[in-house]
């Protein structure tokens, strides 16, 4: 992984699944997991 990959992207990638599943898999919203994202908080 580079420093620079986002780990919520590469771990969506390499479980096959959106950040709204990801989201819902571990109890958050998507909104939120996209603001943490865009933010570089995560």
């Amino acid at each position: 992984m580079s420093e620079d990959e986002n780990i919520v992207k590469r771990v969506c990638r390499e479980l096959g699944i959106t950040q709204r599943e990801l989201a819902e898999i571990i109890g958050n919203s998507e909104a939120t997991i996209h603001s943490a994202i865009a933010k570089a908080k995560i």
